[in-house]
Protein backbone atom coordinates (compact mmCIF):
# COMPACT_ATOMS: atom_id res chain seq x y z
CA UNK A 1 0.00 0.00 0.00
CA UNK A 2 1.45 3.11 -0.87
CA UNK A 3 1.79 5.66 2.03
CA UNK A 4 3.82 8.71 0.40
CA UNK A 5 2.39 9.83 -3.15
CA UNK A 6 3.74 13.36 -2.88
CA UNK A 7 7.24 13.73 -4.60
CA UNK A 8 10.16 13.65 -2.13
CA UNK A 9 14.33 13.65 -2.74
CA UNK A 10 16.94 11.60 -1.25
CA UNK A 11 15.84 12.03 2.57
CA UNK A 12 12.65 10.32 2.89
CA UNK A 13 9.69 12.45 4.12
CA UNK A 14 9.39 10.13 7.58
CA UNK A 15 12.70 12.19 8.99
CA UNK A 16 10.55 15.85 8.83
CA UNK A 17 12.24 18.41 9.53
CA UNK A 18 15.60 16.75 7.78
CA UNK A 19 14.21 16.84 4.13
CA UNK A 20 12.82 19.41 2.01
CA UNK A 21 8.95 18.71 2.32
CA UNK A 22 7.15 18.85 -0.57
CA UNK A 23 4.61 21.60 1.00
CA UNK A 24 8.04 23.89 0.78
CA UNK A 25 8.71 23.48 -2.76
CA UNK A 26 8.79 26.61 -4.95
CA UNK A 27 5.74 26.23 -7.98
CA UNK A 28 8.24 25.99 -10.27
CA UNK A 29 10.27 22.85 -8.71
CA UNK A 30 6.20 21.58 -8.14
CA UNK A 31 5.98 22.23 -12.28
CA UNK A 32 9.28 19.93 -13.11
CA UNK A 33 7.83 16.64 -10.80
CA UNK A 34 4.15 17.28 -11.99
CA UNK A 35 2.31 14.97 -14.59
CA UNK A 36 2.66 17.09 -17.88
CA UNK A 37 3.14 14.95 -21.27
CA UNK A 38 3.12 17.94 -23.82
CA UNK A 39 5.87 20.06 -21.31
CA UNK A 40 7.83 17.00 -21.65
CA UNK A 41 7.58 16.43 -25.16
CA UNK A 42 8.72 20.32 -25.53
CA UNK A 43 11.82 19.74 -23.14
CA UNK A 44 12.83 17.06 -25.36
CA UNK A 45 12.31 19.33 -28.82
CA UNK A 46 14.65 21.86 -27.08
CA UNK A 47 17.27 19.35 -25.92
CA UNK A 48 17.30 17.72 -29.13
CA UNK A 49 15.12 14.68 -28.79
CA UNK A 50 11.92 16.16 -31.08
CA UNK A 51 11.26 12.12 -31.46
CA UNK A 52 12.14 10.98 -28.19
CA UNK A 53 15.07 7.95 -27.78
CA UNK A 54 15.43 4.94 -26.35
CA UNK A 55 16.59 3.43 -23.10
CA UNK A 56 17.24 0.94 -20.65
CA UNK A 57 17.05 0.12 -17.38
CA UNK A 58 17.39 -3.08 -15.36
CA UNK A 59 15.36 -4.24 -12.99
CA UNK A 60 15.63 -7.21 -10.12
CA UNK A 61 12.67 -10.07 -10.76
CA UNK A 62 11.33 -10.36 -7.55
CA UNK A 63 10.66 -6.00 -7.18
CA UNK A 64 7.43 -4.61 -8.41
CA UNK A 65 7.52 -4.69 -11.85
CA UNK A 66 4.17 -3.43 -12.71
CA UNK A 67 4.88 -0.59 -11.19
CA UNK A 68 7.83 -0.07 -13.83
CA UNK A 69 5.26 -1.13 -16.69
CA UNK A 70 3.22 1.95 -15.30
CA UNK A 71 7.07 4.19 -15.58
CA UNK A 72 7.57 2.88 -19.52
CA UNK A 73 3.81 3.63 -20.67
CA UNK A 74 4.10 7.73 -18.98
CA UNK A 75 7.65 7.33 -21.04
CA UNK A 76 5.91 6.01 -24.27
CA UNK A 77 3.20 8.92 -24.10
CA UNK A 78 6.00 11.10 -24.69
CA UNK A 79 8.26 8.93 -27.39
CA UNK A 80 10.48 7.10 -25.13
CA UNK A 81 10.94 3.55 -25.49
CA UNK A 82 12.25 2.28 -22.33
CA UNK A 83 13.66 -1.18 -22.78
CA UNK A 84 13.00 -3.33 -19.35
CA UNK A 85 15.96 -5.44 -18.32
CA UNK A 86 15.20 -8.59 -15.64
CA UNK A 87 17.94 -9.57 -13.76
CA UNK A 88 18.72 -11.50 -10.40
CA UNK A 89 19.27 -9.78 -7.39
CA UNK A 90 22.94 -11.01 -7.45
CA UNK A 91 23.64 -10.27 -11.10
CA UNK A 92 22.01 -6.92 -10.40
CA UNK A 93 24.38 -6.12 -7.32
CA UNK A 94 27.01 -6.88 -9.34
CA UNK A 95 26.07 -4.92 -12.51
CA UNK A 96 25.99 -2.02 -9.92
CA UNK A 97 28.49 -2.75 -7.46
CA UNK A 98 31.15 -2.01 -10.41
CA UNK A 99 28.83 0.85 -12.29
CA UNK A 100 28.28 -0.87 -14.94
CA UNK A 101 24.45 -0.19 -15.62
CA UNK A 102 24.22 0.75 -19.14
CA UNK A 103 21.71 3.89 -18.31
CA UNK A 104 18.86 3.41 -15.67
CA UNK A 105 18.13 0.75 -12.37
CA UNK A 106 15.33 0.02 -10.90
CA UNK A 107 15.61 -0.89 -6.84
CA UNK A 108 13.69 -0.15 -3.47
CA UNK A 109 15.15 0.11 0.14
CA UNK A 110 14.45 1.22 3.79
CA UNK A 111 14.48 4.23 5.04
CA UNK A 112 17.57 5.29 5.20
CA UNK A 113 18.89 7.62 7.87
CA UNK A 114 20.01 11.31 6.37
CA UNK A 115 23.25 11.31 7.52
CA UNK A 116 24.06 7.26 5.95
CA UNK A 117 22.32 8.61 2.42
CA UNK A 118 24.26 12.05 2.26
CA UNK A 119 27.37 9.78 2.83
CA UNK A 120 27.08 7.03 0.50
CA UNK A 121 25.81 9.54 -2.31
CA UNK A 122 29.05 11.62 -2.13
CA UNK A 123 31.34 8.66 -1.18
CA UNK A 124 29.35 7.17 -4.62
CA UNK A 125 28.20 3.86 -2.80
CA UNK A 126 24.52 5.60 -3.57
CA UNK A 127 25.73 7.26 -6.25
CA UNK A 128 24.13 5.51 -9.37
CA UNK A 129 24.42 7.99 -12.16
CA UNK A 130 28.29 7.78 -10.98
CA UNK A 131 28.45 12.05 -10.91
CA UNK A 132 30.62 13.90 -9.02
CA UNK A 133 29.75 17.16 -7.88
CA UNK A 134 31.48 19.66 -5.95
CA UNK A 135 28.45 21.82 -5.07
CA UNK A 136 26.36 18.92 -3.29
CA UNK A 137 30.08 17.50 -1.87
CA UNK A 138 30.17 20.93 0.07
CA UNK A 139 26.61 20.65 1.15
CA UNK A 140 27.64 17.46 2.56
CA UNK A 141 30.52 18.61 4.41
CA UNK A 142 28.69 21.37 6.00
CA UNK A 143 25.91 18.83 7.17
CA UNK A 144 28.79 16.89 8.38
CA UNK A 145 30.90 19.18 10.11
CA UNK A 146 27.36 20.95 12.14
CA UNK A 147 27.64 21.57 15.44
CA UNK A 148 23.93 21.44 16.44
CA UNK A 149 20.69 19.61 14.98
CA UNK A 150 19.24 22.51 14.13
CA UNK A 151 22.21 23.10 12.00
CA UNK A 152 22.38 19.27 10.62
CA UNK A 153 19.03 20.04 9.68
CA UNK A 154 19.20 22.75 7.62
CA UNK A 155 22.24 21.15 5.61
CA UNK A 156 20.34 18.24 5.04
CA UNK A 157 16.65 20.14 3.73
CA UNK A 158 19.41 22.19 1.35
CA UNK A 159 21.23 18.69 -0.12
CA UNK A 160 17.68 17.23 -0.55
CA UNK A 161 16.88 20.89 -2.62
CA UNK A 162 19.69 20.31 -4.76
CA UNK A 163 19.18 16.59 -5.62
CA UNK A 164 15.46 17.38 -6.81
CA UNK A 165 16.58 20.48 -8.70
CA UNK A 166 19.30 18.34 -10.44
CA UNK A 167 16.30 15.30 -11.16
CA UNK A 168 19.44 12.44 -10.46
CA UNK A 169 16.58 10.15 -9.23
CA UNK A 170 12.93 9.97 -9.33
CA UNK A 171 11.40 8.13 -6.43
CA UNK A 172 7.72 6.14 -7.21
CA UNK A 173 6.28 6.21 -3.14
CA UNK A 174 6.72 4.94 -0.12
CA UNK A 175 4.84 1.41 0.67
CA UNK A 176 4.65 0.25 4.28
CA UNK A 177 6.99 -2.98 5.38
CA UNK A 178 7.34 -4.76 8.66
CA UNK A 179 10.53 -6.26 9.84
CA UNK A 180 9.93 -8.97 12.59
CA UNK A 181 12.53 -9.24 15.76
CA UNK A 182 12.22 -11.43 19.15
CA UNK A 183 11.30 -8.56 21.95
CA UNK A 184 14.82 -10.31 24.00
CA UNK A 185 16.37 -8.31 21.21
CA UNK A 186 17.50 -5.01 23.08
CA UNK A 187 18.69 -1.90 21.49
CA UNK A 188 16.89 -2.30 17.99
CA UNK A 189 13.86 -0.32 16.44
CA UNK A 190 13.71 -1.95 12.88
CA UNK A 191 16.27 -0.19 11.16
CA UNK A 192 17.03 -2.04 8.07
CA UNK A 193 20.59 -3.52 8.13
CA UNK A 194 23.26 -4.15 5.67
CA UNK A 195 25.96 -6.52 6.50
CA UNK A 196 27.83 -6.04 10.35
CA UNK A 197 31.18 -4.64 9.07
CA UNK A 198 29.81 -1.91 6.72
CA UNK A 199 30.91 1.06 8.28
CA UNK A 200 27.01 2.36 8.75
CA UNK A 201 25.31 -0.41 10.36
CA UNK A 202 28.42 -0.74 12.78
CA UNK A 203 26.94 2.56 14.87
CA UNK A 204 23.42 -0.15 15.05
CA UNK A 205 25.41 -3.41 15.55
CA UNK A 206 27.56 -2.28 18.56
CA UNK A 207 24.00 -1.36 20.47
CA UNK A 208 22.17 -4.33 19.95
CA UNK A 209 22.22 -6.47 23.28
CA UNK A 210 20.03 -9.84 24.34
CA UNK A 211 18.33 -9.81 27.09
CA UNK A 212 19.27 -13.52 28.51
CA UNK A 213 16.65 -13.58 31.27
CA UNK A 214 13.32 -12.52 28.81
CA UNK A 215 15.34 -14.93 26.03
CA UNK A 216 15.37 -18.17 28.57
CA UNK A 217 11.40 -17.06 29.60
CA UNK A 218 10.80 -17.57 25.82
CA UNK A 219 12.20 -21.22 26.07
CA UNK A 220 9.77 -21.95 29.91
Amino acid sequence: MIVCIAPYGVIFPVYEGWNFAYKDWPQSLKDEYSYNPEKAKQLLSEAGYPNGFKTHIIAPGDFDLELLQIVKAYFQQIGVEMEIQVETGPTINSILNQKLQPQMDYGTGGTTHPWIMLENIASWGQNRATHHDTNFDQLVKNFMSAQTTEEAKKWSREADKYTLEQHWALRLGMIKAFNIWQPYVKGYSGEILQAPTSAPSMFFWSRFWIDQNAKSALKR
